[in-house]
C-alpha cells in the first residue's frame, strides 16, 4: 500500500499509523484491500487518512484516536463520546459523513478508530482564503444556521437532574471523607454547609 503521510517531530502528540496498521483495519472493517492513503493533517487531535480501496469506487476517511496513554484524562474516550452523539444530530444528518465502521476492541491497532464515508468538496481552510472577505458572510451564515439547529436539540439531560447528580457526588464525597476522620462533628465544624446536604440526603 503505498502511503503520504504528514511528516511530523519526533516524539509529537499525533502519532501516524504505519501502511499494515491501515491495511489490518480496511480488511478487518470492510473486507477490502487499501491500495493508497493519504494522511490529513488538519486536525489537531486524531489520525485522519483518506484511503483508497480496491473494489471500492468511492474513498474512506479513516480516524484513528491517540493511544490512550497519550490522552488526558479530560480526553479520554472523545472518539467513542462523539460516536454516541450521533442519535442527537439527526437534525443535520444530511450534512455529516456516514459511519461505515467503529472499533474499541484495540484488537488490530492500539487505538480506538472509526471508518467514514469522504463528503464531496473542498476544507473550508484550504479554499475559503480564495473568496473575498464580503463573499464569505454567506458561508458564515451557513455555519451560524447549523450551530443553531446543533444547539436546539434537547437531550434527557436537565439542569435539575445534573443539579441532583452533583449532589449526590458530592454527598458520596463527604461521606467518605466523614469514614476517613471517623469524626461526625470534624465533618460539621469543616464542611458545614455540606454536612446540612449529607444530612438531607441520607
Amino acid at each position: 500500500m503505498k502511503l503520504q503521510p504528514v511528516e511530523r517531530a519526533p516524539g509529537a502528540f499525533q502519532q501516524s499509523l504505519t501502511p499494515p496498521q491501515i491495511e489490518a483495519v480496511c480488511r478487518r472493517a470492510l473486507g477490502l484491500e487499501a491500495v493508497a492513503a493519504v494522511e490529513l493533517g488538519l486536525g489537531g487531535y486524531n489520525s485522519v487518512y483518506r484511503v483508497d480501496l480496491r473494489g471500492r469506487d468511492e474513498p474512506v476517511i479513516l480516524r484513528a484516536a491517540p493511544e490512550e496513554a497519550a490522552q488526558f484524562g479530560s480526553e479520554r474516550h472523545l472518539m467513542r463520546n462523539e460516536y454516541a452523539t450521533l442519535p442527537w444530530l439527526a437534525t443535520i444528518a444530511p450534512l455529516l459523513p456516514r459511519v461505515l465502521a467503529v472499533d474499541w476492541s484495540h484488537e488490530v491497532i492500539n487505538r480506538d478508530w472509526m471508518i467514514q464515508t469522504c463528503l464531496p468538496g473542498i476544507p473550508a481552510p484550504k479554499h475559503l482564503d480564495t473568496y473575498p472577505r464580503s463573499g464569505r458572510t454567506t458561508f458564515f451564515r451557513q455555519l451560524g444556521t447549523i450551530t443553531r439547529a446543533v444547539h436546539a436539540v434537547r437531550g434527557p439531560t436537565s439542569a435539575e437532574s445534573t443539579a441532583r447528580t452533583i449532589n449526590c457526588l458530592l454527598a458520596a464525597t463527604l461521606r467518605l471523607e466523614r469514614h476517613r476522620l471517623n469524626n461526625p462533628q470534624a465533618v460539621q465544624s469543616t464542611y458545614p454547609e455540606m454536612a446540612k446536604l449529607l444530612t438531607q440526603l441520607d
